[in-house]
């Protein structure tokens, strides 16, 4: 991870060269997006750029308010799995607030089942060295390692975002998230400056024993060397 890993795979080149543009030219530190290309549909109050947390670390993010009421809502941190997964999967695939067009394959469009209904979205690219997070030198991240990453970043975003600081604050994930999301949980419970309420994992990944046994038995099953009854 000590070299940032290209991010959006299977995206064109040129639409995440141009995301890359918007975001670098957002101010510091209020960060706001002044849009997104191919954007069909409002923005809304949506941020993003780099928060450096020391060790030559410099984590990426984007933050989307929720449109209903920011202040009352709950904030929730996406994490990705992998490990090295980019959360801008999360982003613009799953519960961000716009996807690409399914029928035309061009441009975004609003995302219906977006959790800005209910909460605002903080997307952290972790660790250093995936998606547009990077590391001024080549370093070895770890389970841990990246927690206190994580909390690092948490407590200079709350600094920069100080009016969210009061919100009900979650972290949730999926895959890997099984390990990032408890981990990382674990220090904001401890962190009395972080008014932090609970965790979500969807799909995660606990321990490696547990899929690999699951993924074996149906491969057995579908080559014939398992039969129906066992199955």
């Amino acid at each position: 991870f000590g070299v940032a890993m290209k991010a959006g795979w299977g995206l064109t080149g040129a639409f995440w060269c141009a995301l890359l543009v918007h975001w670098a030219l957002c101010a510091v530190p209020g960060d706001r997006l002044a849009g997104l290309p191919g954007l069909r549909a409002p923005l809304g109050r949506q941020y993003s750029g780099d928060v450096d947390i020391g060790q030559g670390k410099h984590m990426h993010y984007v933050f989307a308010e929720t449109p209903h009421n920011a202040s009352g809502r709950p904030l929730v941190l996406w994490l990705n799995g992998g490990p090295g997964c980019s959360s801008l999967d999360g982003y613009l695939y799953e519960q961000g607030p716009f996807w690409f067009d399914r029928e035309t394959a061009s441009g975004l469009v609003p995302n219906p089942w977006t959790w800005l209904r209910e909460a605002s979205l903080l997307f952290l690219e972790s660790p250093a060295g995936v998606g547009f997070s990077y590391a001024d030198a080549d370093y070895v991240p770890d389970d841990n390692s990246t927690a206190d990453d994580g909390h690092r970043f948490l407590t200079r975003w709350f600094a920069r975002y100080p009016e969210f600081k009061g919100n009900d604050f979650y972290v949730a994930g999926e895959s890997y998230g099984g390990i990032y999301v408890p981990m990382l949980a674990y220090r904001c419970a401890l962190d009395p400056a972080i008014n932090f309420k609970g965790m979500a994992v969807g799909n995660g990944v606990t321990d490696w024993g547990m899929p690999a046994l699951a993924n074996d038995a149906l491969y057995w099953y579908k080559i014939g060397a398992l039969a129906q009854p066992q199955w």
